[in-house]
């Protein structure tokens, strides 16, 4: 799963909800496609300023081949709440990308401002969701689940000068992201904080580290490296600084030419010593 850098893809016909946050992502069965969407969806040209300086800069998309990557291990604030599994997961594949000799690995902590990146995007989130949906939560309350007409009535809660104060703390943070992430070619990072949660329960309790991302505006690649004990996958979210997409996927490449990373799901699970089952195609016949 790929979510490249905020405004990179063009959000036209889509859905809005949250203009501030709307990201438009894509997945792909292997890693080599990631690039190859990006390439073909991706905006392009002068009419796109901030797109065109830094996605045509080479010094910021090509590394130098002299020098190892220098990778980021980020815990988070929410490292207290992950699975057990998950951090023994995520933590045995830093100690192997550590030992890589043409990677240096350090283990380093966000800012403690970042703490409230959970808050603020839920204030942002909730507020907008109930100016866009106000028709749909008026005329069809019947249609609508109880989740979304919970965070609906939260929004609507919420003061317009609250809701532009959490727009001016989401430009602090993005800022301060950025400057963080400047010495680094990537971080990596757990994704989820463990296996998805059961049908029935269709809420994860437990945060992640992906609505950090999502508020700043960095890519983001999630590989599904893991197996929990229910054998349904998790994986290792890679994070570069905004813009920086086309090395983000340089450094997966990289991983994956030393196969630290599988190219697809069947080659993973082969990785992991897994049988299996050959895909049959059915015959349809459209009327």
């Amino acid at each position: 799963g790929y979510k490249p850098s905020f405004g990179l893809l063009p959000r036209t016909g889509i859905l809005k909800t949250v203009d501030p946050l709307d990201h438009v992502g894509f997945f792909t069965r292997s890693v080599n496609d990631l690039k190859l969407l990006l390439d073909a969806l991706r905006v392009k040209g002068e009419n796109y300023p901030y797109v065109h300086r830094y996605l045509e800069n080479e010094k910021r998309q090509i590394k130098e081949n002299s020098k190892p990557w220098k990778v980021a291990f980020v815990k988070t604030y929410v490292w207290d709440e992950v699975e057990e599994y998950t951090k023994q997961s995520i933590s045995t594949f830093a100690e192997e990308l550590a030992k890589t000799e043409e990677i240096t690995l350090m283990d380093v902590e966000l800012p403690a401002r970042f703490e409230k990146t959970h808050d603020i995007h839920t204030t942002i989130y909730h507020k907008a969701l109930s100016y866009y949906f106000k028709e749909e939560y008026e005329k069809y309350p019947d249609k609508i689940s109880d989740v979304f007409r919970s965070m609906v009535e939260e929004g609507k809660k919420i003061s317009l000068e609250d809701y532009k104060k959490n727009l001016e703390k989401q430009s602090v943070l993005t800022t301060e992201l950025d400057d963080f992430l400047s010495e680094f070619d990537a971080v990596i990072t757990f994704s989820t904080a463990g296996e998805a949660p059961l049908k029935e329960s269709y809420l994860e309790e437990k945060r992640d580290t992906s609505l950090i991302w999502t508020t700043c505006r960095v890519p983001s690649i999630t590989a599904p490296l893991f197996k929990g004990p229910r054998g349904l996958p998790f994986g290792v979210q890679f994070v570069a600084r905004r813009y920086n997409d086309y090395r983000l996927l340089s450094f997966l490449k990289f991983l994956q030419d030393r196969g630290k990373i599988a190219d697809s799901p069947i080659a993973a699970s082969e990785m992991r010593g897994e049988t299996t089952v050959p895909f049959k195609q059915k015959k349809v016949t459209c009327r």
